[in-house]
């Protein structure tokens, strides 16, 4: 019950903190509508969002074309007028023109990244892109860590349903693919459990695999929940060892 009890809290409040950075997002776009057009409306509203959600990265504005035109804070300048055409999330944002929680991708700055984007249109409706949000899970997580009631000695990771580790307190594991990295084939049930967590959107389970920060293998008992946002899930996984 302990277990279950703080893994349910945990994944409400980072549910809440992820609808809540889409709330912020969304309503910033509807309050601005009239402005984008004039000079810096749209630089104006990338620097209110950011000063509202000190936990993102970063926001961006994409053109209808899929250039980055504008970004927020402007240590990240560097980046203006970057083609992300090839990226999966700008091809759907392009191709739906609907609000899009991207799967996990390896940012130019070199970590995991997410993207929260809506469509934008100025004032006769006409979609001119989007704006994006730029979400690095391993920050966001850990702050709301440090906030929860999860017990020390537990572990958390989370995996999208494709099997890629969105976080992991073992930052090497982040990024990775659990069904086909060599790092886990070794371990059959470790699989088997991924192949369960990805299938169902709650559950409990157990494998074996090494002890966080150590080489030492353990058995883990699990449970998991899930959070979701734009059609997008993320399995979020707290496993225990058994005996202590």
């Amino acid at each position: 019950p302990h277990l279950t009890l703080s893994l349910d809290r945990f994944v409400q409040d980072l549910q809440n903190r992820l609808s809540q950075i889409d709330g912020s997002l969304s309503q910033l776009i509807e309050k601005s509508s009239s402005t984008i057009e004039k000079e810096g409306g749209i630089r104006k509203l990338l620097a209110s969002f950011i000063n509202e959600n000190p936990d993102v990265v970063d926001a961006s504005f994409v053109d209808g074309k899929g250039f980055l035109r504008q970004i927020e804070p402007s240590e990240y300048k560097n980046l203006e007028n970057a083609d992300v055409s090839k990226r999966d999330h700008v091809i759907a944002m392009l191709k739906t023109r609907t609000p899009v929680f991207s799967s996990g991708f390896p940012a130019f700055e070199g970590f995991l990244a997410v993207d929260l984007a809506r469509p934008l249109y100025d004032g006769r409706k006409n979609f001119v892109g989007s704006i994006s949000a730029f979400i690095r899970p391993e920050l966001l997580i850990e702050k709301k860590q440090k906030k929860s009631v999860i017990p020390a000695g537990y572990e958390l990771w989370i995996m999208q349903p494709d099997g890629m580790i969105i976080y992991d307190q073992d930052r090497e594991e982040i990024g990775r693919m659990l069904f086909n990295d060599p790092m886990y084939a070794d371990y059959a049930n470790l699989l088997d459990l991924g192949k369960q967590i990805a299938s169902k959107p709650t559950g409990e389970g157990s494998y074996i695999f090494f002890a966080a920060g150590s080489k030492e293998k353990v058995i883990k008992n699990t449970a998991w929940r899930t959070v979701r946002l734009h059609g997008r899930e993320w399995r979020v996984v707290l496993a225990y060892k058994p005996y202590e």
